[in-house]
């Protein structure tokens, strides 16, 4: 194996390790670490879970001083940044618990409380959060309630809550979904989804909250929140997919999948476009920038590598459009198969995200370690 390389080069640009943080072993969580960066381009904070709590780094460009918060016997289970102006963050707990917090101003700033009483919203903890626009953000729990909440409403309406959950326990459609009719507190709305275990979703760029990717144990489901719709349905090749990101202008969908491979679809017409090897173990986390003409995707996995991978606008097929809302996966001898540009081993240890903040890349492993490339 290889050690940490201090530098590489890509795309016209020469990248150095700048920081490296890591948790102490009495601080690493059960299970993995959560890791989840700024979306504002003048505020240079994140967070990184541990052993009940987690750890804030006010200004990664300044300091690599982490700040601990602790919360008793709470594990988290997500976490992500509101992409408004406002520094706000929302953090899911394995107690059921949703917390807003400013992670920079903590006490001093705005702090915010859900499900904090009792596990109201459900009896299974919660997995996913994701922000769906400025001021709104979705909750996924373990049996696959999504409730959406809005940062701007106080309190909780536990009447509401009571009343959505009776009228969809019954119903075996796709999707259901209770709208609050006149909202003065939380949550505003409920969906109920019927798609199997649920492991990752993102929102899809410029779909103003209404469009996700969501990423069960062996397809993805791409659905109109809007509509309670799912559009298309997007079969693995081989056993199941581990993450799923879409390109900056929604122009492409990639996941990285138990098969050591990237998979890109176009979302046009939900053509497959490629699929990438270069990894030896699976993929943990995938990014998707477009600059110029050319898509820039990212990957990190279990074998501790960072690879990047090109892709020319010019040189994708569109093909026809997929008729149906299943699209399975090409044979063998249909599959394009595209090599990484460049590959880096960053550690020892598996790799389990990677994020983008300006021009740094942030990647997180197994044991809690960020490393930080400029």
């Amino acid at each position: 194996m290889n050690k940490r390389p201090a530098s590489f080069s890509f795309h016209d640009k020469q990248y150095k390790v700048e920081y490296s943080w890591s948790l102490n072993p009495n601080q690493r969580p059960i299970g993995r670490p959560y890791f989840s960066n700024s979306k504002q381009e003048n505020d240079q904070s994140f967070i990184i879970s541990k052993h009940f709590g987690f750890m804030v780094c006010e200004n990664y460009q300044a300091s690599n001083v982490l700040s601990e918060l602790q919360t008793e016997k709470m594990q988290v289970t997500s976490i992500d940044y509101c992409t408004s102006r406002e520094q706000l963050a929302a953090i899911t707990f394995s107690t059921g618990h949703i917390l807003l917090i400013n992670p920079t101003l903590r006490k001093r700033g705005k702090i915010v409380w859900l499900n904090s009483r009792k596990n109201i919203y459900s009896s299974k903890p919660p997995s996913v959060c994701r922000w769906v626009n400025e001021t709104q953000f979705i909750v996924f729990f373990g049996d696959n309630l999504v409730w959406k909440f809005d940062k701007t409403l106080t309190g909780e309406d536990e009447k509401f809550i009571q009343a959505a959950q009776n009228n969809t326990r019954e119903c075996q459609k796709t999707i259901v979904c209770i709208n609050h009719p006149a909202p003065e507190a939380n949550p505003i709305s409920l969906w109920k989804l019927q798609i199997g275990k649920v492991r990752d979703a993102q929102v899809a760029p410029g779909s103003r909250g209404n469009i996700i990717c969501v990423l069960s144990e062996f397809d993805i489901k791409i659905i109109d929140l809007a509509s309670s719709t799912v559009v298309i349905t997007l079969e693995a090749y081989f056993a199941g997919f581990q993450c799923v990101a879409w390109s900056e202008n929604a122009h492409l969908l990639v996941a990285g999948g138990e098969d050591d491979c990237i998979h890109v679809w176009h979302t046009r017409n939900w053509s497959h476009v490629c699929k990438g090897q270069a990894h030896s173990s699976w993929v943990a986390g995938v990014l998707c920038k477009y600059k110029q003409g050319v898509y820039i995707i990212s990957s990190v996995g279990q074998d501790g590598k960072l690879c990047f991978w090109e892709i020319s606008e010019d040189d994708i097929n569109e093909g026809a459009a997929v008729s149906g809302p299943l699209v399975e996966y090409p044979k063998k001898s249909m599959q394009k198969i595209i090599e990484s540009n460049i590959e880096v081993k960053v550690s020892e240890e598996p790799l389990i995200s990677i994020s983008l903040h300006n021009k740094c890349i942030f990647v997180c492993d197994i044991i809690g370690t960020v490393h930080m490339w400029v």
